[in-house]
């Protein structure tokens, strides 16, 4: 199916904000110290991504976003050491958190095709 990038890039950064206001009502979004060292050290440890002469810079952006959206629900799922959460906000967080993964791939997925249909319509150099 396809889903224009602008619709895909829209639709992570609502889902990114919806998923922020379920989790702080639940009471499962409080700071962890280090978190963002955490999400840093995560983004570092990606490889490089070598992507070709031409990339639409919306596409790269949208890769890029999608990157630090999945590093941050990685340390949105990791429990704090001592913590006391119980299964049913596990639970609650878990699904709080399944519409990002979900808009994560989509992003990457309309990013991707999108820099197909430019790169494949540019004229070799």
């Amino acid at each position: 199916e396809f889903i224009p990038l602008s619709h895909a890039e829209r639709d992570l950064r609502d889902q990114v904000r919806q998923s922020a206001s379920v989790l702080t009502s639940l009471g499962v979004a409080r700071h962890r110290p280090g978190v963002r060292e955490e999400i840093a050290a995560a983004l570092r440890a990606r490889p490089a991504s070598l992507w070709p002469a031409g990339m639409p810079p919306q596409a790269l952006r949208v890769l890029q976003h999608a990157d630090e959206v999945e590093a941050i629900l990685a340390a949105a799922s990791v429990d704090e050491p001592g913590g006391a959460l119980s299964a049913s906000a596990a639970t609650a967080r878990r699904a709080a958190l399944r519409p990002i993964e979900t808009a994560v791939r989509v992003a990457r997925r309309a990013a991707v095709a999108e820099a197909v249909r430019v790169l494949a319509s540019s004229p070799l150099v």
